[in-house]
């Protein structure tokens, strides 16, 4: 396939001018999202002025369910998508699997149709998590497409796994009972976090269950590799770790990442920098079963293996003056990452990067170094290991960076950034993308920040008190704990 390398440019945070300069580097696999704004519309636009068929673009869409709107009106608006890619997206996926379960059926059933219709290619889901494995089960009946579930003793890579290879028993086909057409796929196209599908054993089996016609893409790449960098330099110590963030610790990653599934998987990469965004297409345009054997892939199991929530609560205070700093930052996110924004076009040609956000906030918002780099988040119970220890700089960039896929769990690290302990069991399970709560229990959403304020008295309950505004900065204040800074890294 050496027109459409399996590496895939991710749109989310990128503007025009970062979709043209992928087009014309030869990116041909690319990862849309309505949530992302008008870069699709962008990428639409390149594809067609580009000059190359649009045969030789794969475009994967994603799109939200919306609770108030029909099927019809469903099918209109990717219609409307498909419309402007020359009447097909070549794969379309379900972005949100935790809303309402009969409108995620009949969503699928727009899709089916669209499908038999020439207006899709495959369908799929994203950010796919071990409780959505019955609903999954049940959209599979929507399409004739049987699936043989294998038991890790017979699975068809067992020979690279180290496992026996063998034929799957009739006990093992709990998806399709009259298949044994092991090159069925699930569903077509699932997208994950490359996280969740080296380092969560709960959701490994259902990605065991994808045939070899199923196309996993995989995003996350990057924050991956960084937070595997974290553990090896806390535990190795930071002159004697390896260099997760290097080409050959990617590289593994791929590889990995790639072992569990049986079909295609291609890594979504995304750098509005035009010479980062040569090297990842030059260095990734191959198969990554072709790609040497690295070291670095021990490096990756060895990481996936030690995966555990916090168990302790930090009770140590930030340092003077940061959570002034921090707090309006939360308060008016969308403003202030215009202002970001800004700052990145006046001073680093458009490019909101971690070093661009770490110049701007200590530029605009008074920090210093040592702050944003020294500063971390602080022990949690139940915190989830990716964000232990995460630098302030990293938290920061993430809620106020281009990226949609970010905003929401580094807007949730700031419950536990500017909240005390106390607080933090009140908030924690209604934290969704950070913290795992020990019973599984969920409220619907988040407190707001406010509320969150008004509980770092000590009160046990989670709920807001009367009267309580639902704006962030709409109720006083009490004085917060706060951590000092732990070394530099």
């Amino acid at each position: 396939m050496p027109n459409k390398p399996w590496l895939v440019f991710g749109l989310d945070g990128r503007n025009e001018s970062d979709v043209r300069n992928a087009v014309q580097l030869g990116y041909r696999r690319f990862d849309a999202a309505e949530s992302y704004g008008a870069s699709t519309d962008a990428l639409a636009r390149e594809i067609g002025n580009s000059g190359t068929p649009r045969t030789d673009f794969e475009v994967l869409y994603k799109f939200d369910v919306r609770p108030d709107e029909t099927p019809e009106q469903l099918r209109g608006r990717l219609t409307d998508v498909a419309a402007q890619f020359g009447g097909k997206l070549e794969a379309v996926v379900i972005h949100n699997l935790d809303g309402d379960d009969g409108q995620i059926r009949e969503a699928w059933n727009v899709m089916r149709d669209m499908k038999r219709d020439g207006q899709i290619g495959k369908l799929g889901v994203g950010n796919v998590l071990p409780e959505h494995a019955a609903l999954l089960r049940e959209l599979k009946t929507k399409e004739p497409i049987e699936v043989v579930q294998l038991s890790p003793l017979n699975s068809p890579r067992g020979s690279q796994r180290g496992s026996q290879q063998g034929s799957p028993k009739v006990a093992d086909r709990t998806l399709g009972e009259t298949s044994s057409d092991r090159s069925s796929p699930l569903i077509g196209v699932v997208e994950n976090s490359v996280r969740s599908v080296l380092a969560n054993p709960e959701l490994q089996p259902l990605m065991a269950e994808l045939g070899d016609k199923t196309t996993l893409y995989y995003y996350n790449v990057v924050n991956t590799l960084q937070e595997m960098q974290r553990h090896y330099d806390q535990s190795m110590g930071a002159g004697n770790a390896p260099d997760m963030r290097s080409q050959d610790a990617m590289t593994a990653v791929a590889q990995l990442a790639g072992s569990h599934v049986e079909g295609p998987s291609h890594m979504i990469l995304s750098s509005g920098d035009p010479d980062r965004a040569k090297q990842n297409l030059e260095a990734y345009r191959d198969d990554p079963i072709d790609l040497a054997i690295t070291d670095y892939q021990k490096y990756v199991y060895d990481w996936a293996q030690h995966q555990e929530m916090c168990r302790t609560n930090d009770e140590t205070l930030l340092p003077d003056g940061v959570l002034d700093k921090v707090r309006p930052l939360f308060d008016e996110p969308d403003a202030n990452r215009a202002r970001a924004a800004a700052f990145a076009d006046r001073h680093a040609d458009g490019n909101v990067t971690r070093e661009t956000m770490s110049r701007w906030l200590m530029q605009e918002h008074g920090f210093t170094r040592e702050e944003l780099e020294g500063v971390t988040v602080p022990d949690r119970v139940g915190l989830k290991p990716q964000f232990q220890n995460m630098k302030l700089a990293d938290v920061l960039a993430g809620h106020l960076g281009p990226q949609n896929c970010n905003h929401k769990w580094a807007n949730e690290l700031g419950y536990a950034l500017m909240n005390d302990a106390d607080t933090w069991n009140s908030i924690g399970p209604t934290l969704t993308e950070i913290a795992k709560d020990p019973n599984t229990l969920r409220t619907p959403s988040p407190l707001s920040m406010a509320e969150a304020a008004s509980l770092t008295g000590g009160r046990s309950s989670g709920a807001a008190s009367p009267g309580v505004e639902h704006s962030p900065g709409g109720t006083h204040v009490p004085p917060p704990p706060v951590r000092t800074p732990s070394p530099t890294r």
